[in-house]
């Protein structure tokens, strides 16, 4: 026997719905899964999808959570029916779908329809009167992967931090909540400058990681490399907000530069900064 047909018969053992089942006929094949085990469990005309959490999951996933959000995503119908859930160890099993393909991006555009269906189904879950017991928090997560992390000595390959020492939380809520207060008294939409916000602190941050990367040091001067990302993606991300076209986007860029080292000198100069970058 497989390790695969082992582990998932190993699984289907506790789950009450296979006690009374001849668990060697069933016709078991290992599925994808990233940080879990699943499998495509048939036995005659019954098709079921056996999900077996990953080694070390439970450290930064919520199974209790997890089985609450699939109960109800299924009772709003927009995903399988759950037949069992342990909350403890984080085993579940759901009906299987057949003939559903996972999207790409690239199949997704391609599609025909795709984005209505997915538009249609977020409204459907989001109607639905019973919420998740969570909330998607992208930064409050990150914290705790870190979390997870650190006490494991977990580093990146080339043994450097991913950002520099001078990337804070608190930096991040500012820059957000200036840029929206901004936009709001120009006349655009708190939504427009919350994307203008987050493209920008993004772009900081892919700079940020490549200058680590390089082995330079935090806040060290990186002509263009500082300033190109955090003025291009947002202005990528904007163009349509704004009215841009492909040269005006340059241009912005440009300008983004220039204005950026020249003040961060006058800064140096006014004694407002300790280095003039």
């Amino acid at each position: 026997m497989d390790d695969d047909r082992s582990t998932a018969l190993t699984a289907l053992g506790e789950i009450p719905l296979f006690k009374e089942r001849d668990l060697a006929s069933l016709d078991i094949a290992r599925l994808g899964g990233l940080t879990n085990l699943v499998y495509r469990v048939e036995d005659g005309k019954d098709v079921f999808c056996l999900r077996v959490p990953g080694r070390g999951t439970e450290d930064y996933i919520d199974r209790k959570v997890e089985a609450h959000n699939a109960a109800v995503a299924a009772a709003a119908g927009v995903s399988p029916e759950v037949l069992f859930s342990d909350p403890q160890s984080g085993l579940m099993l759901s009906r299987f779908l057949a003939g559903c393909d996972t999207m790409t991006p690239e199949t997704f555009c391609t599609t025909t329809g795709a984005a209505g269906r997915a538009g249609a189904a977020f409204r459907r879950l989001h109607a639905h009167p019973e919420p998740f017991a969570f909330r998607f928090e992208l930064f409050a997560m990150i914290d705790e992967y870190l979390g997870v992390l650190g006490p494991l000595g977990a580093e990146l390959p080339d043994g450097r931090r991913l950002f520099g020492g001078s990337k804070t939380w608190r930096g991040v809520a500012g820059a957000l909540l200036a840029t929206v207060a901004i936009a709001v008294l120009l006349g655009y939409s708190a939504w427009i400058g919350g994307t203008v916000a987050v493209f920008a602190i993004l772009g900081d941050l892919i700079s940020s990681f490549i200058k680590r990367r390089l082995g330079m040091r935090p806040s060290s001067m990186a002509p263009l490399l500082d300033q190109a990302p955090e003025s291009l993606l947002p202005a990528l991300v904007s163009m349509h907000d704004f009215a841009l076209d492909d040269i005006q986007v340059i241009a912005l860029v440009v300008v983004f530069v220039v204005v950026e080292l020249l003040l961060s000198l006058l800064l140096y100069r006014l004694g407002v900064r300790s280095r003039p970058y």
